[in-house]
């Protein structure tokens, strides 16, 4: 059964921009924060802060 992930602190996003502005993507913050991917790019969409990594980020489309 899968649970409720615990609320984001202001720690958290801190460490999630101090990672995002080092470089690091999505799948490696959410190693470092114990977070799945997925919610490690919402809350950066959430907080307005950039991954690596994104595909718009560096010029290319999402296949259809």
């Amino acid at each position: 059964m899968m649970g409720r992930r615990s609320t984001w602190t202001s720690k958290d996003d801190d460490q999630l921009r101090a990672l995002a502005a080092s470089g690091e993507n999505s799948a490696a913050i959410a190693v470092r924060l114990n977070r799945t991917p997925a919610g490690v790019r919402k809350r950066a969409m959430d907080l307005g802060v950039k991954l690596a990594g994104s595909k718009r980020e560096v010029g290319l489309k999402a296949k259809k």
